[in-house]
């Protein structure tokens, strides 16, 4: 089980301004909390992808190529030590 990069500050200067709330920026680091939490109650494997993935510049919520290939890099190593 995966979390999501954290919502960039710069989300308020996006085109997806005005689709998540206020608090979307601070509650979107609280996503492995509550992750880690259900991975843990259905016996699954937690990884956090925040740790070394940052939403992009140009919206401040998609990854970017470079971002895209870092998550694959970190999972295929948790993967080998399945």
């Amino acid at each position: 089980m995966n979390t999501l990069p954290e919502i960039g500050v710069g989300i308020k200067n996006s085109p997806f301004y005005g689709a998540f709330y206020e608090n979307a920026i601070t509650e979107s680091r609280r996503f492995p909390e509550f992750y880690r939490a259900a991975a843990e109650k259905h016996g699954c494997i937690f990884f956090n992808a925040a740790e070394y993935i940052y939403p992009s510049e140009v919206d401040s919520l998609h990854l970017t190529p470079e971002g895209h290939s870092v998550l694959a890099e970190k999972l295929c190593e948790v993967i080998k030590n399945v």
